[in-house]
Formats: structure tokens, C-alpha cells, sequence
């Protein structure tokens, strides 16, 4: 999957007990736009993790990165 910006949709299950209330996750899906058409991907947990970390350590390199993008100057 190319790198980009991704809408995450998780469905939860509600958990009820006479003493308590509470949530499980049930899916965990990953929505993707293309050309004319969304799909909706179901994706692991772990999988979701594993794409953070890659994207959080990309975002690392860039902050450390020495090459710095300027505005182009106005040339007159």
C-alpha cells in the first residue's frame, strides 16, 4: 500500500454485565480511496501497529534529515 494519509474505522461490540460496561473491538478496517471507487480493507491490529511504527520511524528520518525544503523566492 503506497504511503499516504488513511481513515482507520473500528466497529466495537458492547460488552454488558450487571456490574459493568464495556467495549471489545470486533474489526478494525482501513479505508481506502482510488480512482472513482472506497474500499473498506479489514486489517489486523498487529498489521495496523506495524504500519505506525514504519510511519512514525519515516517521520523520524525526515525530522532528522539535514536538507531543508525553502520557499521558493520571488524573482522579480
Amino acid at each position: 500500500m503506497p504511503a499516504g494519509d488513511y481513515e482507520i474505522v473500528v466497529e466495537e461490540e458492547l460488552l454488558q454485565d450487571m456490574n459493568f460496561l464495556g467495549y471489545r473491538k470486533s474489526a478494525t478496517y482501513l479505508i481506502v480511496d482510488g480512482k472513482g471507487r472506497t474500499e473498506m480493507r479489514e486489517i489486523s491490529g498487529n498489521d495496523l501497529e506495524a504500519a505506525l511504527r514504519r510511519d512514525r520511524a519515516a517521520g523520524d528520518d525526515r525530522q532528522n534529515c539535514k536538507v531543508a525544503i525553502t520557499p521558493q523566492e520571488d524573482l522579480k
